[in-house]
């Protein structure tokens, strides 16, 4: 039913009665780092992981679909879309990003577009065609970041050897593609965005556009950090750092000091580090396309980057009548399942993933802190990079509680019962991110944009 295979970027893993103190400290070592052995996984071709996969695209594309198309439209996704139009025209656009722009265009020139403009001519004074295109781009990233979730939930649990991991990595899936912050505290006001980082956003394509690529750079380069990989693979992070780049900066520029952090430390612990992977897969062609992008960005006097600690904050939360120090309070409500992964799984910090996806949120969380573009009071553009960190650091946390507090990863009944509490807490707060996510979901079909 499986093959011998290495192990799939990220994809360390635990001990099976990892949420034990006792057994973490006689099973794990003083860092897991090191890779683990191959495992036996799930075959690709098994009827039940197609089921599994298939339906779970199709839920997360029904859920989707009216939501992007209720709520992008009238927000972020309009300007995008007008790129898109010019760079069919001319072949150029004002964008230093333009992957959005480039795959709208190349799905609206499958479309059929004289029937669809038949149907509903003009739509907000542009073309139905290229609302529907952009409207799929979206969902199409978002149907392959849902598989690319199943699979590494499904490979997290395969040793338990039960037949419920394939509902179980599905159900998660699906809640991960909806989960938001834990918005009760301002749900009578109606916020449910504004000073959160949130994790699954309807009205930005190019952050939707990015997450699948900036998913796959992050198990790459997680994976094979140290060691030393094949030219395939380096050849593949390096398609993945432009890929993610063309859809939006906004992950590289807080994965990329993450990373050296991270090389900095291994260095202290006499690591070997895969300079040619990191080099040449990932660095060298991140810092060549950041700079193109500089250099194609809009410019102006009043364009710049600025050294103004909280002030963005000030600026978000004062409208709502908030101090910028409720940021504390609204990023716990952002952040409270991963916090209970983490202390309910001793070992979890020492995940190598999970703690790469961590200080990735934290270097994202600093710019956002202390930094803002002098050009635009959009706080959005350091914003983006906390967003689709926290995404990472969610999937890698529910991987990691799924394996070390999930049923089936122990036979041992004492062991079990003082895991019992940890499952409901981990549940009961992923409970909670769901429960507002599907608020979030209702509203942006209702009243799009008027809860944020």
């Amino acid at each position: 039913m499986g093959r011998s295979v290495d192990i799939e970027p990220g994809l360390e893993c635990l001990p099976a009665d990892a949420g034990d103190p006792a057994a973490v400290d006689s099973q794990v070592a003083d860092d897991q780092d090191n890779v683990a052995a191959p495992v036996t996984v799930l075959n690709h071709r098994s009827p039940a992981l197609v089921r599994t996969r298939l339906l779970v695209v199709a839920v997360v594309s029904l859920i989707y679909f009216p939501i992007v198309w209720s709520v992008a439209l009238r927000t972020d996704m309009e300007p995008h879309l007008f790129i898109a139009e010019q760079l069919a025209i001319s072949g150029e656009g004002p964008s230093p990003y333009l992957l959005f722009a480039q795959l709208t265009t190349a799905v609206r020139a499958f479309l059929p577009v004289g029937e669809l403009e038949l149907v509903a001519p003009q739509v907000n004074d542009r073309s139905f065609s290229w609302d529907l295109a952009g409207v799929l781009v979206v969902v199409g990233a978002v149907v392959v970041t849902a598989d690319m979730v199943l699979r590494r939930l499904a490979r997290s649990m395969e040793k338990s050897r039960r037949g419920h991991v394939l509902p179980l990595a599905g159900l998660a899936t699906v809640g991960l593609m909806i989960v938001t912050p834990v918005t009760l505290l301002t749900l009578a006001n109606q916020q449910l965005l504004t000073g959160y980082v949130g994790v699954n956003v309807y009205h930005n394509p190019t952050v939707t556009l990015s997450r699948p690529f900036a998913l796959a750079l992050f198990w790459l380069v997680t994976s094979r950090i140290y060691g030393r990989s094949r030219p395939t693979a380096v050849l593949l992070t390096a398609v993945m750092s432009v890929l993610v780049l063309m859809a939006k900066p906004s992950f590289t520029t807080c994965f990329l000091p993450a990373v050296v952090l991270t090389i900095l430390w291994g260095w202290r612990r006499l690591r070997s580090v895969d300079w040619r992977l990191i080099g040449l897969g990932f660095v060298l062609p991140s810092v060549l396309v950041l700079g193109t992008q500089a250099l194609r960005s809009p410019t102006g006097e009043s364009s710049g980057l600025a050294f103004s600690p909280f002030e963005v904050l000030q600026r978000m939360l004062e409208p709502k009548g908030m101090s910028p120090w409720f940021f504390i309070v609204l990023l716990g409500a952002s952040t409270l399942f991963p916090i209970t992964v983490a202390l309910s799984v001793p070992v979890a910090l020492r995940h190598r993933g999970l703690r790469l996806a961590w200080l990735t949120l934290f270097v994202a969380l600093v710019y956002f802190c202390l930094l803002e573009v002098t050009a635009y009071t959009d706080p959005g553009d350091f914003l983006w990079g906390a967003q689709i960190a926290l995404f990472i650091v969610f999937v890698e946390s529910t991987a990691v509680a799924l394996q070390a507090l999930g049923p089936g990863g122990t036979h041992d009944a004492e062991v079990e019962r003082r895991l019992g509490l940890r499952r409901i807490a981990t549940v009961t707060t992923f409970g909670l991110h769901v429960a507002s996510g599907v608020v979030l979901a209702v509203v942006e079909i209702v009243a799009p944009a008027r809860w944020w």
